[in-house]
């Protein structure tokens, strides 16, 4: 069977630093993250529409380890549900260099089966560390100043890697919402040869505050509908 993922998009705040930032270059609006979200809510969406997912993945609308031990009751919910339920999960972040970074330094990363890095520069590569047994991919949004130099630099650096497992690239999305194709088709020419090439497209089910959406701007279109009318 194909892996199947819910793609829970948390917003617990953020440090809004990456220059390629979707919420922020769009204006992308939406409610914070409820605390209690993650347990009987999840464990619905799980056991009915979503329960051919096989896997969970936790990104953002900002950061999901901003401020992390304040909303440790979802966190503990997360894992207890998708352990309860026999899901594997996956966590997208922007922190690394984890054992020196304060936001970070206790946060259980070994608890995933994957962890998903997104970095900004080809330096940031020596700062990722393994926790425990979790597959450890990273993740670069590719900028109009990248070459194809700097990318085979990238792969060969991952490739001898015992820290990195995978390494995907991804098109920046621009200011009105719009993914860019810069570099494409170099990317698309090495896709499951040396990296994966991801495409800007719905290929998740997301979740937000226990509801469910097929298009990652409707969380947030849903959000700006329910603003207004109140």
């Amino acid at each position: 069977m194909d892996d199947k993922y819910l793609s829970i998009i948390t917003n617990f705040g953020c440090h809004y630093s990456c220059p390629e930032c979707i919420v922020r270059n769009n204006k992308l609006k939406m409610t914070p993250t409820e605390e209690y979200s993650s347990c009987g809510l999840l464990y619905c969406a799980l056991t009915h529409e979503c329960a051919d997912c096989n896997w969970v993945s936790v990104s953002g609308g900002g950061d999901p380890l901003y401020h992390w031990w304040i909303h440790q009751r979802w966190w503990n919910g997360f894992f207890s549900m998708c352990t309860i339920l026999n899901r594997k999960i996956e966590l997208h972040t922007s922190y690394f260099d984890s054992d020196n970074n304060d936001e970070t330094v206790l946060f259980p990363f070994d608890k995933f089966d994957r962890v998903v890095y997104h970095l900004h520069s080809m330096d940031e590569l020596d700062e990722i560390r393994r926790h425990g047994n979790e597959i450890v991919r990273v993740v670069y949004v590719v900028d109009d100043l990248m070459d194809e130099d700097e990318i085979n630099k990238i792969a060969d650096f991952v490739e001898t890697s015992d820290q990195i497992d995978e390494l995907s690239f991804r098109q920046r999305v621009d200011e009105n919402y719009e993914p860019t194709y810069h570099l494409h088709d170099f990317l698309k020419a090495g896709h499951q040869k040396r990296w994966w090439y991801i495409e800007q497209c719905d290929y998740n089910t997301y979740y937000h505050n226990g509801k469910l959406y097929t298009k990652y701007t409707d969380i947030f279109d849903s959000e700006v509908s329910s603003h207004e009318k109140t």
